[in-house]
């Protein structure tokens, strides 16, 4: 009972001293007669939330080993380029990050791991700090864009930690993948307090890893029910509730100013701003180059990231009205608008919002603006993403909760609200419907599914991008939770 007590008013601590809300941040106008520097802006802004700093430590971890290569140990990026056109490299720790692996096979994995032993206990001491933030530099080649935050590195060490995980599953130990998969967690949970639409979603990314391998490391312990009794409290002690995306989207409106601030030009004697349309044209073309991430499916994003690197989106259609024609002034009410918009809509409860989506979504999309179109579109993907992320911890708390259940009783729980987790009543709701998770007790064990992306139950019928729509099809059917779906194989 007093740990209990101690644990709530731990929470609410936390919510006290580290929740910011939109209506919190000031953002200040743009001018470009007298530019305001937002990186410093953002940097003073975030920084300022944060006490006890992760990065410090991150910037330990050695990236030229952190990333693996076509089976071999990479130690430069003339060898990693070698190694790829050789195999396909990313076959072998794609597989080990979807189960148990070893085996003469995995040697060079093996190696990998041996030599990222150091980088391993960084990753778990600096997990244990309270934030994180790494502040935003002027990139190399450009004054107008901004080093962000190390996502690449961030979004490796949870797959470090995961492939190392699944090697000591194999070996008879998932105690050991079970704190790893919390250390990801508590990794995700670090990156959320990072400012962008892109940094949330590398955080979930990352906390996702984790809570798709407690659940699946279930089905290989040898006593599930007693492994779930051991971490079931664990679990809520190194997770809490995801924060909303107000901030994140009221931080993107600084970014959006940055940009225009960027490509307009007073011009004196004409006392007027002028687009300076070369640069604008280049900075749409970088933006276009990464907003394909925006549309990334949580533990999907290496085939994504390469298509963003080589420059393969779905761009939109030239403006049919000249670049000259679009106002400083109208650009930055109408991006406004969009921003306020996505901030209200962020309040909203999930299963309420997701009617609202695609009216959100439409007004950048429909803009004859092409500014507008670039830096205001795809941001309600990043709430999906979120709140399918959301589904999986909320199922992760519930399985443990369950089977530490039947750990105690010998039996599953009629019915749900019997299996109580320390987590309360919450982390039993599907974001998606707005009531609990689906269970139904079986003659074999239970099953624990969430409605989807429809909003319907379909009985369970298993849809492994949660009812998405797929090529212009109407979305249809559950995501399964338990007993966890076979992966298909890479």
């Amino acid at each position: 009972m007093l740990r209990k007590l101690l644990l709530l008013l731990l929470s609410v601590f936390c919510m006290i001293t580290t929740t910011v809300t939109a209506d919190d941040i000031r953002v200040p106008p743009p001018n470009p007669k007298e530019p305001v520097d937002y990186i410093k802006w953002i940097n003073d802004t975030m920084s300022a939330r944060v006490t006890e700093n992760a990065a410090e430590l991150y910037a330990q971890v050695n990236t030229d080993i952190l990333t693996y290569h076509a089976g071999v140990l990479a130690t430069s990026e003339e060898e990693a380029k070698r190694a790829r056109k050789a195999e396909d490299h990313w076959t072998l720790p794609l597989r080990a990050l979807r189960g148990p692996w070893g085996g003469g096979e995995f040697k060079p994995l093996e190696a990998w791991l041996a030599a990222n032993s150091k980088n391993l206990k960084l990753i778990h001491e600096g997990s244990q700090r309270s934030g994180l933030f790494f502040e935003l530099t002027p990139a190399e080649d450009s004054d107008d864009f901004v080093e962000l935050a190390p996502l690449a590195q961030l979004r490796g060490m949870a797959k470090l930690l995961i492939t190392a995980g699944w090697a000591h599953v194999a070996r008879g130990h998932p105690d050991r993948m079970c704190e790893n998969a919390l250390t990801a967690i508590r990794l995700g949970h670090q990156a959320e307090m990072l400012p962008f639409a892109i940094d949330r979603l590398v955080a979930v990314m990352c906390a996702q890893l984790g809570y798709d391998a407690l659940i699946r490391t279930l089905e290989h312990a040898d006593s599930p029910s007693q492994l779930a009794s051991e971490f079931m409290e664990r679990i809520v002690d190194a997770d809490r509730t995801w924060s909303s995306l107000e901030t994140v989207y009221q931080m993107e409106k600084p970014w959006f100013y940055h940009f225009l601030q960027g490509i307009y030009r007073w011009d004196p004697s004409q006392q007027r701003l002028r687009l300076d349309e070369p640069k604008a044209r280049r900075l749409v073309a970088e933006f276009e180059k990464w907003a394909v991430l925006s549309s990334l499916p949580p533990g999907d994003d290496q085939a994504s990231g390469d298509r963003a690197k080589n420059g393969v989106v779905n761009s939109p259609t030239e403006d049919r009205l000249k670049w000259s024609r679009i106002e400083f002034g109208a650009t930055l009410r109408e991006g406004n608008q969009h921003f306020d918009a996505l901030i209200e809509w962020a309040k909203q409860r999930y299963d309420d919002a997701l009617r609202n989506a695609d009216r959100i979504e439409r007004g950048p999309a429909q803009s004859t603006n092409r500014l507008v179109r670039t830096c205001c579109s795809n941001l309600t993907r990043t709430r999906y993403i979120q709140e399918r992320v959301i589904a999986t911890q909320h199922a992760a708390h519930t399985i443990y909760a369950i089977w530490a259940y039947h750990h105690k009783r010998g039996v599953f729980p009629s019915r749900l609200s019997a299996a109580r987790s320390p987590g309360g009543r919450e982390m039993q709701a599907d974001p998606f419907s707005g009531h609990s998770l689906v269970y139904k007790r079986t003659r074999d064990g239970f099953t624990l599914y969430s409605v989807g992306l429809d909003q319907d139950d379909d009985g369970g019928r298993h849809h492994p991008q949660f009812g998405e729509f797929i090529d212009g099809k109407k979305p249809d059917g559950d995501y399964v939770f338990w007993p966890p779906v076979p992966l298909e194989p890479y």
